[in-house]
Protein backbone atom coordinates (compact mmCIF):
# COMPACT_ATOMS: atom_id res chain seq x y z
CA UNK A 1 0.00 0.00 0.00
CA UNK A 2 1.55 3.35 -0.86
CA UNK A 3 2.16 5.83 1.56
CA UNK A 4 -1.00 8.08 0.71
CA UNK A 5 -3.67 5.30 1.55
CA UNK A 6 -1.95 4.60 5.28
CA UNK A 7 -1.26 8.03 6.29
CA UNK A 8 -5.54 8.21 5.17
CA UNK A 9 -6.72 5.56 7.22
CA UNK A 10 -4.24 6.60 10.27
CA UNK A 11 -5.42 10.03 10.11
CA UNK A 12 -9.12 8.81 10.79
CA UNK A 13 -7.79 6.12 12.92
CA UNK A 14 -5.88 9.28 15.07
CA UNK A 15 -9.07 10.08 17.11
CA UNK A 16 -9.74 6.96 18.58
CA UNK A 17 -6.45 6.33 19.19
CA UNK A 18 -6.13 8.92 20.99
CA UNK A 19 -9.26 7.52 23.40
CA UNK A 20 -7.38 4.66 23.50
CA UNK A 21 -10.28 2.70 21.54
CA UNK A 22 -8.44 0.97 18.55
CA UNK A 23 -7.85 -2.73 17.71
CA UNK A 24 -4.48 -3.84 18.49
CA UNK A 25 -3.44 -4.51 15.19
CA UNK A 26 -4.84 -1.55 13.71
CA UNK A 27 -2.28 -0.18 16.49
CA UNK A 28 0.52 -1.23 15.69
CA UNK A 29 -0.12 0.02 12.14
CA UNK A 30 -0.68 3.28 13.25
CA UNK A 31 2.25 2.95 15.14
CA UNK A 32 4.87 2.20 12.44
CA UNK A 33 3.60 4.87 10.81
CA UNK A 34 3.41 6.89 13.63
CA UNK A 35 7.43 6.81 13.66
CA UNK A 36 7.63 8.39 10.12
CA UNK A 37 4.71 10.91 9.69
CA UNK A 38 5.27 14.14 12.04
CA UNK A 39 1.81 15.56 10.50
CA UNK A 40 0.12 12.27 12.08
CA UNK A 41 2.56 12.47 15.44
CA UNK A 42 1.16 16.90 16.02
CA UNK A 43 -2.03 15.66 15.13
CA UNK A 44 -1.98 13.25 18.13
CA UNK A 45 -0.69 15.21 20.88
CA UNK A 46 -3.31 17.89 19.72
CA UNK A 47 -6.21 15.33 20.50
CA UNK A 48 -4.48 13.67 23.81
CA UNK A 49 -4.18 17.34 24.69
CA UNK A 50 -8.24 17.86 24.04
CA UNK A 51 -8.00 19.17 20.35
CA UNK A 52 -10.94 18.26 18.16
CA UNK A 53 -9.96 15.98 15.53
CA UNK A 54 -9.68 17.67 12.18
CA UNK A 55 -11.32 16.29 9.11
CA UNK A 56 -8.27 16.29 6.83
CA UNK A 57 -5.14 15.11 6.38
CA UNK A 58 -1.07 15.80 3.81
CA UNK A 59 -1.58 19.44 4.22
CA UNK A 60 -4.85 19.36 3.25
CA UNK A 61 -7.20 22.70 4.53
CA UNK A 62 -10.32 21.80 6.08
CA UNK A 63 -13.56 22.21 3.81
CA UNK A 64 -15.78 25.16 5.20
CA UNK A 65 -18.19 27.45 3.53
CA UNK A 66 -15.68 30.27 3.06
CA UNK A 67 -13.63 27.73 1.25
CA UNK A 68 -16.40 27.29 -1.43
CA UNK A 69 -15.65 29.35 -4.96
CA UNK A 70 -17.70 32.82 -5.12
CA UNK A 71 -19.10 34.27 -7.61
CA UNK A 72 -20.74 32.81 -11.01
CA UNK A 73 -20.97 29.68 -11.99
CA UNK A 74 -20.66 28.99 -15.93
CA UNK A 75 -23.26 27.34 -17.35
CA UNK A 76 -20.83 25.11 -18.88
CA UNK A 77 -20.51 23.31 -15.31
CA UNK A 78 -21.22 19.68 -15.00
CA UNK A 79 -23.01 19.77 -18.60
CA UNK A 80 -20.95 17.32 -20.78
CA UNK A 81 -20.34 18.35 -24.08
CA UNK A 82 -21.99 16.48 -27.23
CA UNK A 83 -20.60 13.73 -29.05
CA UNK A 84 -18.57 14.31 -32.03
CA UNK A 85 -19.75 13.30 -34.77
CA UNK A 86 -18.35 10.95 -37.10
CA UNK A 87 -18.71 11.85 -40.55
CA UNK A 88 -18.82 15.97 -40.51
CA UNK A 89 -21.38 16.56 -43.22
CA UNK A 90 -23.45 13.76 -45.41
CA UNK A 91 -23.41 14.78 -48.75
CA UNK A 92 -26.26 13.18 -50.90
CA UNK A 93 -24.92 11.96 -54.24
CA UNK A 94 -26.47 14.32 -57.39
CA UNK A 95 -29.49 12.58 -58.65
CA UNK A 96 -30.55 12.35 -54.96
CA UNK A 97 -30.52 16.30 -55.72
CA UNK A 98 -32.29 16.59 -58.54
CA UNK A 99 -34.92 14.08 -57.50
CA UNK A 100 -38.02 16.75 -56.02
CA UNK A 101 -37.08 18.49 -59.15
CA UNK A 102 -37.68 15.76 -61.35
CA UNK A 103 -40.78 14.18 -59.18
CA UNK A 104 -41.96 17.69 -59.50
CA UNK A 105 -41.97 17.72 -63.25
CA UNK A 106 -43.54 14.61 -64.15
CA UNK A 107 -46.28 15.48 -61.88
CA UNK A 108 -46.73 18.67 -63.24
CA UNK A 109 -46.43 16.51 -67.36
CA UNK A 110 -48.73 14.05 -66.04
CA UNK A 111 -51.17 16.91 -64.89
CA UNK A 112 -50.99 18.69 -67.92
CA UNK A 113 -51.38 15.94 -70.20
CA UNK A 114 -54.52 14.84 -68.15
CA UNK A 115 -56.03 18.21 -68.49
CA UNK A 116 -55.68 18.24 -72.20
CA UNK A 117 -57.06 15.20 -72.75
CA UNK A 118 -60.22 16.18 -70.63
CA UNK A 119 -60.44 19.28 -72.37
CA UNK A 120 -60.29 17.37 -75.92
CA UNK A 121 -63.13 15.34 -74.88
CA UNK A 122 -61.57 11.89 -74.87
CA UNK A 123 -62.53 9.33 -73.40
CA UNK A 124 -60.29 8.12 -69.66
CA UNK A 125 -59.18 5.10 -71.53
CA UNK A 126 -57.18 7.40 -74.18
CA UNK A 127 -55.56 8.50 -71.34
CA UNK A 128 -54.61 5.20 -70.00
CA UNK A 129 -53.37 3.81 -73.52
CA UNK A 130 -51.37 7.42 -73.36
CA UNK A 131 -49.77 6.56 -70.05
CA UNK A 132 -49.11 2.67 -70.90
CA UNK A 133 -46.97 4.21 -73.89
CA UNK A 134 -49.26 3.20 -76.61
CA UNK A 135 -50.84 5.67 -79.42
Amino acid sequence: MDFDKIHAKCFAALPKIAKGDVPAKLLQHAQTHLAECEECREELARLKAGGEPRGHGRGKPPATLSALPSGPIPVTAGVPSPPTPLVATVQPSLWLRWAPVLLGLLVLETSLLGWILFQSGQPLSVFMRCMAGGA
